[in-house]
């Protein structure tokens, strides 16, 4: 299960998730083409995952289905940059979680 704690994002492994990022402030127009990446690093070049999502009604909707997830466990960072290259919050946490059993258990 997806879980998003401040601006870090907690997911286990191979696990589907999606989520709304709503602007609270001068949100750009609608149809504004936004970046979701994640990376190992914040200074790696490569993206791991890689989304493009337009702006609609002040929000961006990010959909991960299971093949975006299935990365090793760690620590890695996302970020988000809107095609003027604005970066509208600052990259932080995306964890991938190591399922443990066969509950779906997560060690986060």
């Amino acid at each position: 299960m997806l879980v998003i704690h401040k601006h870090e994002i907690h997911i286990p492994r191979g696990e589907p998730g999606s989520f709304d990022i709503q602007y609270t402030a001068e949100p750009p127009e609608d149809g504004t083409k936004v970046l979701f990446s994640v990376k190992k690093s914040a200074e790696d070049e490569e993206a791991l995952i890689e989304k493009t999502m337009e702006v609609d009604d002040g929000k961006i909707t990010i959909e991960l289905d299971s093949a975006d997830t299935d990365l090793e466990p760690g620590d890695y960072v996302w970020d988000l940059v809107e095609e003027s290259g604005f970066r509208p919050v600052t990259p932080a946490l995306f964890s991938i979680g190591k399922v443990v059993g066969n509950k779906g258990a997560v060690m986060i």
